[in-house]
């Protein structure tokens, strides 16, 4: 008979002539790579092999130990869930060194080919970990196995089914770890000098960097000045304050002349550049400040059904670099998260975070929709990162309270001159329609030549927001005859709601009455013979 250890290599490179082999000698195995300990080790089996139609398997098992201590595994088990049942127990006083691999063969047709699911358990019965319910119907030289060792996120997706790694590693997952960036400041004290005096450079770095080769040692800040006929390198250490400073004489005959001079600082990968001038007199110079990023949204509050505009401005446009974007609630559960582009032509573009409109001076931008099934209320928290720059900005997410109206309706203000914009704006309270009728209508004149014919009317309709708000301008002609008082009623079959306003010459000094009243005036208290007099009455 062929060995059993060398039986799946044998079949694997014999497959045309798998099925004429005598059934004694259609051997094949099982493979586990187990995480073994305790069950919250979370074990993890790597590969489960099936045998062809009709023959009668030998099927072993192997446990792989990927951790740093020797386990002992005996009275463990590995067993069969479906209708047979079948369990091996592997002996007592086993054990498994770091790295390890054991393998066990048990009694044939140790698993099914339908619904199957095995477990690895400890001596006590703990389920150490188990399978997904597999099938394997093709009887050939595929296999259930683990997407890399060790891998497990309780989910299947965790394993596929592709030919065979028996008897080798299925791969291991390698997470790279992001290298934490160095960041570096320069600045000075002020971006213009005269001779004589001295400038001083200073900055900081936002962490101690040691280099080990060839002999370990503290990373150095090197510095670059130059300008007109100058150019000096500079080396030294930040303090136990991560900051440094360096004092440069500005004299002439230390070899500074009139111009701009250039600061380059580097340490470890952090650059920062800065400039000054130097003369007889201040130069103006525009100081080079490290790349910046803001972001923000269009108002400070929301409430939910409401759609915030989210834009960023940086002062470094990176190439084929984009925006990182987050969005937490007050619970600091992410909600939200996006990746944006740099607009092009004032066009914005991205991958994904919501829809792209235009907004002036933005290079990033998009849309948030305020949650109206399960809202989070409170401070929300933007976080934006663009390269080494970041940015956070906040918003709030108030509770919809609503009038105990039907429709609410108002003015932004109450009195106005010609020619002015009235803001109208409303909501319909606890129904929802697609549009409201409006009417602004010119209910009193202080013409005394009154012309029915010139009364000012405006019918409209107005489209609810998803939230059931509406906006409407409306614009005051810019003649006498719109003195007087208005009424605006929002209307449709399920109610209506009014509000007034009102033109006058003077409107800073117009005085609402908000009681109902007569009154009376003329235009002057004296009059000559021949004159006209006016008489000029309102009813509150």
């Amino acid at each position: 008979p062929i060995d059993d250890i060398l039986v799946s290599q044998y079949f694997l490179d014999n497959k045309n002539g798998l099925n004429n082999l005598p059934e004694k000698q259609a051997k094949f195995e099982i493979k586990f790579f187990g995480l073994v300990g305790k069950k919250s080790d979370n074990a993890i089996k790597n590969i489960i092999i099936e045998g062809p139609n009709g023959y009668d398997f030998k099927i072993r098992s192997q446990i792989f130990n990927p951790t740093n201590d020797e386990v002992y595994i005996g009275d463990w088990e590995i067993a069969s869930t479906s209708v047979l049942k079948k369990t091996l127990t592997i002996p007592i006083g086993t054990s498994i060194k770091p790295g390890q691999f054991l393998t066990y063969s048990y009694q044939s047709s140790w698993f099914t080919d339908v619904a199957e699911q095995i477990e690895l358990r400890d001596e006590t019965g703990t389920i150490i970990d188990e399978t997904p319910i597999i099938n394997d119907l093709n009887n050939d030289f595929s296999s259930w196995q683990r997407v890399y060792d060790g891998f497990d996120t309780n989910t299947s997706d965790d394993w596929t089914f592709e030919t065979s790694s028996a008897g080798s590693t299925n791969g291991k997952l390698v997470i790279e770890e992001a290298e934490e960036v160095v960041l570096v400041t320069v600045s000075t004290e002020k971006s213009n000098y005269i001779f004589g005096e001295t400038a001083t450079i200073s900055g900081t770095v936002s962490k101690q960097v040691f280099v080990e080769q060839p002999t370990f040692s503290q990373e150095t800040i090197d510095v670059i000045i130059s300008g007109p006929n100058y150019y000096d390198t500079l080396t030294l250490y930040p303090d136990l304050n991560l900051e440094y400073e360096i004092p440069l004489k500005l004299q002439k005959v230390l070899g500074i002349y009139d111009g701009v001079y250039d600061v380059s600082v580097s340490y470890s990968s952090g650059t920062a550049q800065t400039e000054f001038s130097v003369g007889d007199e201040v130069i103006e110079t525009t100081q080079k400040e490290a790349g910046a990023l803001v972001i923000s949204t269009d108002k400070e509050s929301y409430i939910p059904g409401e759609t915030a505009i989210i834009f960023a401005e940086t002062s470094d446009i990176i190439e084929f670099e984009g925006l990182k974007f987050t969005v937490t609630n007050p619970g600091g559960i992410q909600i939200f998260d996006g990746t944006l582009f740099p607009s092009i032509g004032g066009v914005n573009t991205g991958v994904r975070g919501g829809d792209f409109n235009q907004y002036e001076d933005a290079q990033f931008i998009t849309n948030l929709f305020m949650d109206t099934i399960s809202p989070s209320y409170g401070i929300h928290t933007i976080s934006a990162e663009y390269g080494t720059q970041t940015a956070t900005a906040t918003f709030d997410l108030n509770e919809d309270v609503k009038e105990d109206v039907l429709i609410s309706l108002t003015t932004d203000k109450e009195v106005y001159g010609i020619g002015e914009t009235v803001k109208i704006s409303g909501r319909l309270n606890n129904l929802f329609l697609d549009t409201l009728d409006l009417e602004v209508l010119q209910t009193q004149t202080f013409a005394l030549d009154f012309d029915p014919s010139r009364i000012v009317k405006d019918l409209t309709s107005v489209r609810l927001a998803g939230d059931s708000t509406f906006n409407y301008e409306f614009k005051i002609p810019n003649n006498e005859n719109s003195f007087g008082g208005y009424r605006v009623t929002v209307s449709k079959d399920v109610g209506a709601a009014t509000t007034k306003f009102f033109v006058v010459e003077n409107p800073d000094e117009y005085e609402v009455l908000f009681i109902e009243t007569i009154s009376v005036t003329t235009d002057k208290t004296i009059y000559d013979i021949g004159d006209t007099l006016k008489i000029l009455g309102r009813v509150g």
